[in-house]
């Protein structure tokens, strides 16, 4: 018996293949302007500014171990950077927008763009606007997810009265006797809260200052900076972590790091008064 072979002609249009490399192409140039932003990012030094602190005895102003009085106060609410877009519409839009923009500079330095016909210039055309949407829509229905979820897990946390505890356990440990409403610290914190730090990311800042009264009269007067761009001698580099993480297991990382940094700020306060 003889084997009959037939033919198999197996045929990919053209259009199919140009449409498949525009997306491709898409998706890389995205993913490199992305990488070279977090070059860039990454590059940049971390502080500009360093400043110096102050120390104080405040031992030497205490009598028969009295210890003093602690109020710690807030200049205005803390703020959570919010990023864009917010929701799934102004993803949409957004995506539209820049899908429109970048077609013609993709369609200028794609090779293939020269032997494409009109109606493949069309499709491809729309196969770039629509992966830019689609990627909007996904960035603006995860934002509109895991914003509310960490900026609801800021405001729940009060920062300033974490402190002010943290400041009267650590002094009760030390001073027994109570206040005599002589010598008073005082810690106004004049801003604080997260930045957008670029990709998603939330950054910490911090701003206080910090005075110590005795007999009606100031007698010491210093300030805490913490930023990326600005911070004082004595405090660590700012954390950073994404929206996404600080979403999960309903804003956890978000409550602890707060918890975290008011420890540190107790600390910082505490250092400068030489009371630790």
């Amino acid at each position: 018996m003889k084997h009959i072979n037939l033919p198999i002609d197996f045929y990919i249009p053209k259009t199919l293949v140009v449409i498949f490399l525009i997306i491709i192409g898409t998706i890389s140039i995205l993913f490199g302007c992305a990488t070279i932003e977090e070059q860039q990012q990454v590059s940049q030094p971390d502080v500009i500014d360093v400043v110096p602190s102050q120390k104080f005895d405040l031992i030497t102003l205490l009598k028969e171990n009295n210890r003093p009085s602690i109020d710690v106060q807030l200049a205005k609410p803390g703020e959570v950077a919010k990023f864009y877009p917010e929701n799934i519409g102004e993803g949409a839009l957004s995506g539209l927008v820049l899908g429109i923009m970048s077609v013609p500079v993709i369609m200028l330095f794609n090779p293939y763009t020269y032997f494409m016909s009109f109606t493949e210039l069309a499709i491809g055309a729309g196969a770039i606007v629509t992966v830019f949407v689609t990627c909007g829509v996904v960035l603006g229905g995860t934002n509109s997810h895991a914003q509310p979820i960490v900026t609801k897990a800021f405001q729940e946390t009060n920062f300033a009265a974490q402190i002010q505890h943290i400041l009267e356990r650590n002094l009760s440990s030390r001073f027994s006797v109570q206040p005599d409403g002589i010598t008073e610290i005082q810690l106004l914190i004049l801003d604080y809260g997260f930045s957008d730090k670029g990709l998603n990311k939330l950054e910490f800042y911090f701003e206080a200052d910090i005075q110590v009264k005795h007999a009606g009269e100031f007698v010491f007067q210093d300030s805490i900076f913490w930023s990326a761009q600005k911070r004082s001698e004595d405090v660590p580099p700012p954390r950073s972590a994404s929206l996404y993480e600080f979403a999960k297991d309903d804003g956890r990382l978000m409550r602890t790091m707060l918890e975290e940094y008011a420890e540190e700020v107790a600390t910082i306060v505490l250092n400068r008064l030489n009371c630790l």
